[in-house]
C-alpha cells in the first residue's frame, strides 16, 4: 500500500504543529511498513490531506467527485484560529463554511483528539460516524532527556535554576500574556518562550506584551528538543489546542508541565497526577510557585508524564493509521 500524505507549502520552513504532526506521521508510516510519499502526482492508493488550502480544497473535490480514496485531517479549526492573525475573528464564520465544505468530502475525517472530534462534529455539522480521533503522535525515544542538549542550549540562552518556558507561536491565543504577567510575579525566575512571531501587521495584539526583565521571548528556536532538554517547568497557557503537540514534547522529556484548564486535555492530561491545571493568572501563580519550590513533585509530575505519553508514540500511530487506511481501500473495493 502507498499513501500520499500531501502538506500543501511542505517545502516552505515554516515550523509548527501541523508540520510536526506530517513529519511525525509520515515516519510513523514507513515504519509501520507503509510507502509514504508526499506528491499527489506519484502513485499512491489512498490520499490524506492535512491543510485546507487551494491546492488541497482542489484536490478534495477531485477525489471526491471521482470517488478515490480519502482522507481529511482536521489541524486547523475555526475556534483556534481565533485571536492570531490581524482579522482572524472577522473572517471565522467564513472560515467554518469554507472548513466544512472542506472536510466533509472525506471517507474518513481524522482529529487530533475526541475533543476535536466533538467539537468539529457539533459546530460543523459533520457526521460523527465518518470521525475518528487519533494523536499527531510522537517520536518518544527522540524526545527522552538529553544531558548535551540540555547543556548547550542552557549554555546558549545563559540559563540558570529552575526555569519556566513555554514554546509556539506568539499569538494571544497562545497565553503570551499570562506567561508574561506570571513572570512578573517571580522575578527570581528566568522564563524562556521559544518561538516565532508573525510580523506586526499581521498579528492580532490587544496591548503590547511589556515583559519583565526575567521574561525572555527568545524568537525561534532551530531545535524544539533543545528548548524541551533546556528547560524544567513547561509553562504552557494556551487557550485553545486541538491537541498540542508541545504538551507531548514535553511529556516525553519527563517535564513538570502547568496548564491552562481546557477541555482538550481531559482525559489525558490529570491535574495532580502528571500535571497541574490552572484557569486564572492566581491559580498559575500557585501552583507554578508549588513546583518551583518541590523537586520531588517535579520529578513525579515528569514520570508520570513520560508513562502517559508512551500511548501516542509513533509506532502505535503508524499501525493505527495503516488500519483506517486498509478499512478506507476496503471500502472502496466493494
Amino acid at each position: 500500500m502507498t499513501a500520499c500524505l500531501y502538506l500543501e507549502f511542505s517545502r516552505i520552513t515554516l515550523e509548527g504543529g501541523i508540520m510536526t504532526a506530517w513529519k511525525t506521521q509520515c515516519n510513523a508510516l514507513r515504519a509501520a511498513g507503509v510507502k509514504v510519499v508526499t506528491n499527489p502526482s506519484e502513485p499512491h492508493d489512498v490520499l490524506h490531506v492535512y491543510l485546507p488550502l487551494l491546492r488541497s480544497r482542489w484536490l478534495v473535490q477531485k477525489y471526491h467527485w471521482m470517488g478515490k480514496p480519502l482522507v481529511t485531517h482536521v489541524h486547523v479549526t475555526a475556534e483556534d484560529f481565533k485571536n492570531s492573525f490581524r482579522g482572524s475573528n472577522l473572517i471565522t464564520p467564513l472560515m467554518r463554511w469554507w472548513l466544512t465544505g472542506y472536510y466533509r468530502k472525506g471517507d474518513v475525517i481524522l482529529t487530533p483528539t475526541e475533543y476535536t472530534r466533538h467539537l468539529v462534529a457539533d459546530r460543523y455539522h459533520l457526521s460523527k460516524d465518518k470521525m475518528i480521533a487519533i494523536s499527531n503522535g510522537i517520536d518518544v525515544a527522540g524526545f527522552s532527556p538529553n544531558k548535551d542538549l540540555r547543556e548547550e542550549y542552557r549554555k546558549r540562552y545563559n540559563m540558570k535554576g529552575i526555569v519556566a518556558f513555554s514554546l509556539g507561536w506568539v499569538f494571544p491565543r497562545k497565553g503570551i500574556f499570562t506567561f508574561a504577567d506570571v513572570a512578573r510575579k517571580f522575578s527570581d525566575t528566568q522564563f524562556f518562550w521559544f518561538g516565532q512571531s508573525a510580523p506586526k501587521a499581521m498579528t492580532h495584539a490587544p496591548r503590547p506584551i511589556n515583559p519583565p526583565e526575567n521574561a525572555n521571548f527568545a524568537g525561534f528556536i532551530d531545535s524544539a528538543k533543545g528548548a524541551m532538554n533546556a528547560g524544567d517547568i513547561f509553562f504552557f497557557p494556551s487557550y485553545e489546542e486541538n491537541q498540542g503537540i508541545v504538551v507531548l514534547e514535553a511529556a516525553a522529556n519527563g517535564k513538570a508541565i502547568l496548564l491552562r484548564d481546557i477541555p482538550v486535555y481531559e482525559g489525558w492530561m490529570k491535574h495532580g497526577e502528571n500535571c497541574f491545571k490552572a484557569k486564572t493568572d492566581e491559580e498559575f501563580e500557585k501552583y507554578l510557585k508549588i513546583l518551583l519550590n518541590d523537586e520531588k513533585l517535579r520529578k513525579q509530575f515528569g514520570e508520570a508524564a513520560r508513562t502517559m505519553v508512551k500511548e501516542h508514540d509513533l509506532i502505535h500511530i503508524g499501525q493505527k493509521l495503516k488500519g483506517i487506511y486498509e478499512s478506507v481501500l476496503e471500502k472502496h473495493s466493494k
